[in-house]
């Protein structure tokens, strides 16, 4: 008898933690019983995942399963729950990373220039764009800090940029990044700064040093001005290393 890995055990143990939750009574627990195939389960998860009337411990439960199951129908259906449950987005977002499947790069995008989505659907799909690390995912988020987009998305938006740019080696979106230095927001100018940090855009340190004086906090409690003081050090050192 082979010893299942401890993937499998994990996969097993929250796949019968669903069962449990769903009762003994509902078909769909029983069908997952009996179910041995993996496209089978993945099936019924889809199809549980598009019932809006579950609860959020169901959802998460078979979020938690996507990994082990990554065929198109769920990670289609994980797609649509990110769009259409912004209180699942996080949860949603969290397991579709995971997959590094660049193929859904263009739905994730989608997902960010929508204005009709709620912010917390929309941020969540820019912070995946930037996880996946996947330079096809720039053109979507530079569409949306040019975008009148909230501060959410813009803040998630410029920190995804600004990680992939370092993948990258490249600092191309400086100019596009450097528009949010004067949002009339504390958190996205914060987040412009970092992200030129995290890129090492030198090209960037004089509107950078022209926030050292900003008087901005944001919810957290971080201060613009000093952010932007200790990057624009950081960034003229790095320009006399050159």
């Amino acid at each position: 008898m082979t010893a299942m890995s401890h993937s499998e055990v994990s996969r097993n143990q929250i796949l019968g933690d669903l069962i449990a939750d769903l009762g003994p009574k509902d078909a769909r627990a029983v069908a997952l019983q009996t179910q041995d195939a993996d496209e089978g389960i993945s099936h019924l998860l889809a199809s549980l995942l598009a019932d809006m009337s579950i609860s959020p411990r169901i959802a998460y439960r078979v979020l938690w399963l996507l990994p082990s199951f990554p065929t198109e129908e769920l990670i289609g259906q994980a797609l649509r729950t990110m769009a259409d449950r912004p209180d699942l987005a996080h949860a949603a977002g969290r397991e579709l990373k995971k997959l590094k499947d660049p193929s859904i790069i263009p739905r994730l995008g989608s997902m960010v220039l929508d204005s009709t989505l709620a912010t917390d659907s929309r941020a969540e799909a820019a912070v995946v764009l930037g996880e996946l690390g996947d330079p096809a995912g720039k053109d979507f988020l530079v569409r949306a800090l040019k975008a009148l987009q909230e501060p959410i998305v813009l803040r998630a938006a410029a920190y995804s940029l600004g990680y992939i740019q370092l993948l990258e080696g490249s600092t191309d979106a400086a100019d596009d990044l450097c528009i949010l230095l004067s949002s009339s927001f504390p958190e996205v100018r914060l987040a412009a700064v970092n992200a030129l940090s995290n890129m090492w855009a030198t090209q960037a340190r004089d509107q950078i040093e022209a926030l050292v004086n900003d008087q901005g906090v944001t919810a957290s409690g971080e201060n613009v001005g000093k952010r932007a003081a200790e990057v624009s050090r950081l960034l003229r050192d790095a320009q006399k290393d050159r």
